[in-house]
């Protein structure tokens, strides 16, 4: 919920409900007229402080308006406490403690169920019975909703958990290829270095030199693989990367592509190249799925020594989808951060989309 909307949801129905009163007293002439206009007004006002006071802020609205009886105003002609005691009990279900709520149910039917809100010989069976309805039926729906939000946000709790493991167990399979390969580019150099040790001291030291930084390479990338794995069947792949991005083209032929990777970046763990690959797929993903956009570009360049990937559609979203923020968005998040980087997704200012991530470079970190 933005900020806004939750101001309008704090403000509009008091206001509606306390500008409604005045209006009501004046055009339908509820005498005293003053009195009726002042404490209606102040009803709905008091229902402001419903969300962090629902007791407090509830029984004031309520008695407020009760109050209108002692001034001789004829309770039977104003229709806008019913309003205000709508939503304070409507509250009360939604935000209150059961047994809590109850209780204040309960009072506050005894409290309008007197003719005057203030004289207990003024109770009639009517008066309360119609206040016994309006009181539980609202504090009803309002149980009612709590319960279903909260089921919802269980739900999409539960659901982010599995689409957070099931790209970490997807990760996993994923480095794991690229350590066994790191893994047999070593045995391979280090049995090259042991032919020519003798022979060409200087070919056996170069060969060295280049088991030392690939096993450097996969250490960084067994801790990562540690942080990340999860039991799974073992499925082994080639893995893409920076320059198979060209051959996303084939793979989302609905989008005229436009790929720029510049000829000088700053190195990269081969993990981390799948990654970038792996978010420019998921986000062209979402252009197809929540925007009319014909044409996106994918944009790989160098930034002070970080790697900075961009996509962009040209928009608009499509209607009646959603923007992307769902489990693809939490996927690239995943990879991104794995790598120590950020990523960005949000209107590009243009009436399009942008995707940008950044990934640090062993120098940067």
């Amino acid at each position: 919920m933005t900020p806004y909307t939750h101001r309008l949801r704090l403000i509009g129905p008091p206001l509606v409900a306390s500008c409604g009163a005045v209006a009501e007293a004046v055009i339908g002439d509820i005498r005293p007229v003053p009195v009726t206009a002042i404490l209606g007004a102040l009803a709905g006002l008091a229902l402001v402080g419903r969300f962090r006071y629902p007791t407090a802020a509830g029984l004031l609205a309520v008695g407020l308006n009760a109050l209108e009886g002692p001034f001789g105003v004829d309770m039977s002609k104003p229709v806008l406490p019913v309003l205000v005691l709508g939503i304070a009990t409507y509250g009360f279900g939604q935000r209150l403690e059961l047994r809590r709520a109850l209780l204040t149910c309960t009072i506050t039917v005894l409290f309008i169920g007197t003719s005057s809100g203030l004289d207990p010989a003024g109770v009639t069976g009517s008066n309360t019975l119609f206040g016994a309805v309006l009181v539980y039926g609202s504090f009803a729906m309002g149980r009612l909703l709590r319960t279903r939000t909260r089921a919802l946000e269980a739900a999409a709790v539960a659901s982010r958990e599995a689409a957070v493991a099931h790209e970490r167990v997807r990760i996993a399979r994923e480095l794991h290829d690229l350590i066994a390969h790191s893994l047999s580019v070593m045995v391979v150099q280090a049995a090259a270095a042991e032919q020519v040790v003798r022979s060409d001291p200087e070919r056996a030291v170069a060969s060295t030199r280049a088991v030392q930084q690939v096993g450097r390479d996969a250490l960084g990338e067994v801790a990562r693989l540690l942080d990340l794995l999860r039991d799974g069947p073992d499925e082994s792949s080639p893995q893409p990367g920076l320059a198979d991005l060209s051959d996303l083209a084939r793979d989302v032929p609905l989008l005229e592509l436009a790929v720029s990777v510049a000829d000088e970046l700053p190195p990269l763990p081969p993990g981390a190249e799948v990654s970038v690959y792996r978010v420019v797929e998921e986000a062209l993903a979402n252009v197809v799925k929540h925007s009319t956009a014909a044409a996106a570009s994918i944009r790989v360049a160098g930034d002070d020594g970080r790697v900075v990937v961009e996509v962009c559609d040209e928009g608009p979203a499509r209607r009646g989808t959603a923007l992307p923020g769902g489990h693809g968005v939490l996927g690239m998040e995943e990879r991104v951060h794995m790598y120590g980087g950020r990523l960005s997704v949000g209107p590009d200012g243009r009436g399009g989309w942008q995707v940008r991530a950044v990934f640090p470079t062993a120098a940067t970190r």
